[in-house]
């Protein structure tokens, strides 16, 4: 059984997403919109030290093609996992994305295809944003997920659904209607 870990915020997150975009736009041919999302994209926050990564898009001809892409590079397509407008992917070994002049291992990360107009983007993009202009927020959401890391050391599914409420009173202080919030939750859960 994993144990959670979660880390004071650390600067090499944003070389570690930096060198897998620069990966990513040297190895698939198209044009690409990719954002580092998730509590490591978040200057101050306290985070498990996983990169989170959204490859945006907006037509299900994208998907189709970085499907493709991606499995060249060694990632398996899990398809949606529950979460729509979503396509989540996962390294078929520590060594992708595969590359012949990157030799050394890369670093964790969760790689998703998102679809521009998701649910799914439009929550990873508010919440990141938020936190970026309230560094209240950003204390507050640190102590809480080190208290839960510390709390549910193996139990990710409560890690998660106990620190859903702060994301949704955040969303909803961001104008997220209820409907939005309530799915929100329930992809949480």
């Amino acid at each position: 059984m994993r144990k959670i870990v979660v880390e004071n915020y650390n600067p090499k997150w944003a070389h570690a997403f930096n060198e897998l975009k620069a990966a990513y736009e040297t190895h698939i041919d198209m044009e690409l919109r990719i954002e580092h999302v998730g509590s490591t994209s978040v200057p101050g926050l306290a985070a498990k030290p996983i990169i989170d990564i959204d490859i945006v898009v907006t037509t299900k001809e994208e998907v189709l093609k970085l499907i493709d892409a991606l499995e060249e590079l060694g990632y398996i397509h899990q398809g949606e996992l529950g979460i729509p407008g979503r396509h989540a992917f996962k390294r078929s070994i520590e060594d992708v994305p595969l590359m012949y002049e990157h030799h050394s291992k890369w670093p964790a990360h969760h790689l998703y295809v998102v679809y521009e107009d998701s649910l799914a983007f439009k929550n990873h993009m508010t919440l990141k944003d938020y936190l970026m202009a309230h560094e209240d927020a950003v204390k507050e959401y640190s102590e809480l997920k080190l208290a839960l890391a510390h709390k549910y050391p193996h139990d990710i599914d409560m890690y998660v659904k106990e620190k859903t409420p702060f994301i949704t009173r955040v969303l909803s202080a961001c104008e997220f209607t209820p409907e939005e919030v309530d799915e929100i939750t329930k992809m949480n859960e």
